[in-house]
Formats: C-alpha cells, structure tokens, sequence
C-alpha cells in the first residue's frame, strides 16, 4: 500500500498578494544582489531590512512591481 499522501506543510501561495523582496550585497559593495527574503508583510520585511542596515550590509527592499 502507498504511503499516503500529505499536502504541503509550511509552503504559501502568494499568487493573490504582492510580495516584498529584501535583496542584499552579500559579498560586499559591487557584488551581485540577492535575494534573502521573500514575504507578504511589509513591516516584516522592512524590520529584516534595518536588521541588516544595521550589521553593515547593504541592503534594500524591493516593492511589488518595482523592476
């Protein structure tokens, strides 16, 4: 018999609400941005963002629809 089959745990569509993307030089300035955190909360995400501002990184936060 087949184990049966759960659906997935912890995963979120965000097809319905927009997204907030930190991106942040990892490897310092002139490096390739990356993405380290994708979120529906925007306060969440602008927390994370000063978080990092204030260890140093260069960091920045990537509204829905900005290119």
């Amino acid at each position: 018999m087949p184990p049966p089959r759960y659906p997935a745990i912890g995963r979120r569509s965000y097809a319905s609400k927009p997204v907030f993307h930190v991106l942040a030089q990892i490897d310092g300035p002139g490096a390739a941005w990356k993405t380290v955190l994708s979120t529906a909360d925007r306060q969440y995400a602008v927390q994370r963002v000063e978080q990092y501002r204030e260890a140093g990184v260069n960091v920045r936060l990537q509204e829905p629809g900005d290119d």
